[in-house]
């Protein structure tokens, strides 16, 4: 049984997907971890390697494979795992996410069977451990909460359950917290508590439910904030809308560091 109180450092990532997302961040000082995708890195043939990943204030960066991006776009990942693996050589990101397939596209809008994207998901993890990459964040996939634990046991008949570091996908766009809280609950009893556990974009509605159970999330909502007396986007018009590009970026970090993950890191200042 996994107790609620145990202790944990919650990480947070900030998603940015342009140097003025980066910059902005500025703002909060000299110790930031951001997530940023393939998907925004991706040119077409090959991938771009960003000199505003790189400022001094940036602390840890996590690459996501891109796969909402993706397998919206072209219903699968147009570059090979090596070109990927290339990638993650060339950026040394302190974490980077396996490619999977998000079936909360793949399956609901694209009907691809599902069992057969869990599988693939898998398996391209599996090659990528195959490269010696560190730090490798393993995703687990799933659309109903049988289908992470099916996920999870695809992962164990490789023997890889003892993996450190792990990803939930397909919350990002889920409506339905309790589920959330379900799946978030069943992955860290299927691994345990020695293990590092990232939920990618899940709502701020869940945050506090989730909690919990994950080391770890990000969100790209910061950059779209609406606020209101109790701040929950997206309700009413963006506060800042009248400041220039960069202005409005740092007053949306301010303003979602103080609402937001100022609580989920656990910061008391």
């Amino acid at each position: 049984m996994i107790l609620r109180d145990v202790p944990r450092r919650r990480d947070f990532f900030w998603a940015v997907t342009c140097r003025y997302d980066v910059r902005g961040l500025e703002v909060l000082g000299s110790s930031v971890d951001v997530l940023v995708s393939a998907g925004i890195l991706w040119r077409g043939r090959k991938f771009s390697r960003p000199n505003w990943l790189r400022r001094k204030y940036i602390n840890r960066v996590f690459l996501d494979s891109g796969a909402q991006q993706f397998c919206t776009k072209f219903k699968d990942y147009p570059f090979t795992i090596r070109q990927y693996v290339d990638l993650v050589k060339s950026l040394k990101p302190t974490y980077a996410a396996t490619l999977d397939y998000p079936l909360d596209i793949t399956v609901v809008y694209h009907k691809a069977d599902r069992r057969d994207h869990i599988h693939r998901t898998v398996e391209n993890a599996v090659r990528l451990l195959d490269y010696d990459l560190p730090n490798l964040v393993l995703v687990i996939q799933g659309l109903e909460k049988y289908d992470f634990n099916y996920c999870l046991d695809l992962y164990q008949d490789y023997g890889l359950l003892d993996w450190k570091y792990w990803g939930i996908g397909s919350l990002c766009m889920a409506k339905n917290i309790d589920l959330m809280v379900q799946v978030c609950r069943l992955v860290r009893r299927r691994l345990g508590n020695d293990k590092w556990i990232h939920v990618f974009g899940p709502s701020v509605l869940s945050w506090s439910r989730i909690r919990p159970y994950v080391d770890s999330i990000d969100t790209s909502t910061w950059q779209r904030i609406r606020a209101n007396r109790n701040p929950l986007p997206p309700v009413l018009s963006d506060p800042f809308k009248d400041l220039r590009k960069l202005e409005r970026r740092k007053a949306c970090a301010k303003w979602f560091y103080k609402n937001y993950v100022k609580r989920w890191v656990g910061d008391e200042r």
